[in-house]
Parts: C-alpha cells; structure tokens; sequence
C-alpha cells in the first residue's frame, strides 16, 4: 500500500526500488517484534546482509520467522530447514526413531533437493543410529548415500544401493571397505551374491597385477580405481593410466578431475597447461582450478579462473585466494545476495576487502540489485 502511494508522488522513481524498500521494512518489522528483538536499521540490515540475518535468527532458534522471510525475499529455504532438522534431532531424545522421522520428512519434503544424507550424518553423531539409517534410505543421490551407509556400518546396504546406481566406482568403494573389514570368506561369500561386484572385484585384481608386472612396483595392489589412475600418471605411465581408464570406463569428466590432481601433485604445470588446451573439458575448468588452488600456486590458479564460466564458481575462486576486488566483481555479476554476504565474511580479516564489499553493496543497493 505504502508503494502504491508512494508511486502516485514519485512516478519517475524506479517501481522496483520502491517494491524492494517495503520488503526490507517488512523483514525489519518482523525481526524488531518483542518475540525476536533485533532492532536493526535499514543500514544495519544492508551491511549484515540477508543471509548473515537469516543465520541469526536460526542460531536462536527462531526457525519459522528465518522461514517466512527466505520464501518473502527468494532466498534459499534449504539452510534454514537443515538447522531445524538438525536442532530438532538434537532436542528430542526422548521420541522414538520413526515418529521423528516422521516429522522431519513433513518438513524436508518442502526442499526439493535437500540433503537427507547430510542430516543423516547429525543423527549419527547424536548417536541415533537407526534413525540415520531411516533418513539416508530417502537421499536419492547414490554418491551421498553410499559412504554414510559405509560409515554407519551398513555395509550390505550399501553394496546394494551402490550395485543398482551403476556406478562402478561407488561399487569399488564399498568392496574395498568391505575387504579390509571382514574376513577372505565372508568378504567373497558378500560379492559372490552381487555379480556386477564380484566381476568387477575380479577384473580389478588381474589388471592391477599387469600394471605392478609391468611397471616393477608392487604398489598398486588394494588401490582404488582413482588411486591407481593417479599413481600412474604420477610415475609417467600415461598409457597404464589411460587402460585403466578405458577398462573400468572412467568418465570423461572423473578423468579430468584426477589427470588434473596427478599432474599438480608432481608441479608439471606445463603438462597441465597442455592437458586444458587438448580441448574444452567436459566439465568446464573447475578441476583445474581447484588443483592449483589445492597446490597453493597462485600464478597457475590466474590461468584458469577467468575461463570459469559461472560467476558464482568465479567469485569464489577469486575469495580464495585472496583477490577481493575481483572476488566482488563476479558476485555482482552473479546478482547473488547470498554469495555476496557470505564471500563478504569469508574475507572479513582484510580491511581492505571489507572496504570494497562495502562500496560494491551500496552501488549495487542503488541500483536494485538487491
């Protein structure tokens, strides 16, 4: 309403600045109420950010007002409904596993995509183990799924769910805990039952034995796939690595990822530098980013992160090492609030990054951005 008249006076201002105003009032008036007492200034609450707000109030356990506010301004609900699930395991020992999962999934059902494996894992840690087991069977993504199963001593299950996902290393995974966890015979008793398991445990142990004939070195056996893949390009067997590869039909992009780690483990930067320029890799240049990062080689990292094609990817990238202006320039381009606060923290013990944030907020405020 107060829009509305205010457009009547103002026909020249921008509406949008107007819309935005009355929802920053809203969120203040809500957050100001005796029940919250968060007096904030319109200032205040531009310099905290959004999300900074919302973490506020989940750390006090104020859930459903973060809720409210994150579906009125479009952020995210996904970290506000996290914390209460993980509050809610914490403070109700005395309800029995499946009426409490009975709750939480009412609740984490209004999330599409949220983490059931995660939030699985804080039950474990509560020591509610049966419910962990109950939660992670509705986290639909096998690689989240698997290892929490693994870690929660559901080795079966695992092998189960990793055998019908497909993936052949997920499968690796859970064999090769298995094998260093049980005895020879019920370790072959286990896969026997499981073909797609057992064949490939089998193909697994004639391969590795070619490659330590080959290459003299009796270290490869008990590796994983990923493993082995890395240790020979680490020696300078690219063509061991590449028949693995090939035999056990290692994605294209999971091939990136590890020739990318290999190559920055041993510094042959060069290599990598001819490895990205091969042509476009399928995943974009994150692996190799994250490689040079991971060796702390700033110079090397600058060669990759302008050709990530997220700006969000590219904000953080920049923010990690160190690069302030630039890490602030992507977040703009990115129109991410929620990036913005967050990266805006992360470089909170530099001054002079807290400086530009600061100048970039009150342009972008400005112009409606946020």
């Amino acid at each position: 309403m107060v829009g509305r008249f205010a457009v009547g006076f103002g026909s020249q201002f921008p509406r949008e600045r107007f819309q935005e105003m009355c929802k920053i009032l809203r969120v203040l008036n809500a957050v100001r109420n005796y029940e919250i007492g968060i007096p904030l200034s319109i200032q205040q609450y531009k310099v905290l950010t959004a999300p900074v707000l919302i973490g506020c109030l989940i750390n006090a356990n104020h859930h459903l007002v973060a809720l409210r506010i994150s579906e009125y301004i479009n952020l995210n609900p996904e970290v506000v409904i996290m914390h209460w699930a993980c509050a809610k395991i914490t403070t109700s020992a005395p309800i029995q596993d499946v009426p409490l999962l009975e709750s939480l999934l009412d609740k984490l059902k209004l999330c599409k995509g949220i983490s059931y494996a995660a939030i699985a894992a804080h039950a474990d840690n509560c020591g509610r183990r049966k419910l962990a087991a109950l939660l992670v069977d509705h986290e639909p993504r096998a690689s989240k799924q698997v290892p929490l199963l693994l870690s929660i001593g559901e080795e079966d299950t695992a092998l189960v769910k990793a055998t019908e996902s497909g993936d052949t290393d997920l499968v690796y995974l859970v064999v090769f805990h298995i094998w260093q966890k049980r005895p020879p015979l019920d370790f072959f008793g286990t896969i026997n039952a499981r073909p797609l398991a057992r064949d490939l445990f089998v193909k697994y142990v004639r391969i590795q034995h070619e490659i330590e004939v080959s290459t003299k070195q009796a270290i490869f056996m008990d590796s994983s796939i990923s493993d082995t893949i890395r240790t020979c390009i680490v020696l300078g067997n690219h063509r061991a690595a590449m028949k693995v590869r090939t035999e056990f039909k290692v994605s294209e992009k999971r091939w990136y990822w590890l020739k990318a780690f290999a190559l920055s483990t041993i510094r042959d930067w060069d290599a990598l530098e001819k490895f990205s320029k091969e042509k476009r890799p399928p995943g974009g240049y994150k692996p190799f980013v994250e490689a040079c990062i991971d060796a702390d080689e700033k110079a090397e990292a600058l060669k990759y992160i302008p050709k990530l094609t997220e700006p969000r990817e590219r904000s953080e990238a920049y923010a990690r090492i160190g690069m302030a202006k630039e890490a602030a320039d992507a977040a703009s381009q990115a129109k991410d609030s929620e990036l913005f606060g967050r990266l805006k923290l992360t470089l909170a013990q530099n001054a002079a990054a807290t400086s530009i944030f600061d100048t970039l907020r009150d342009r972008l405020s400005f112009q409606g951005v946020y």
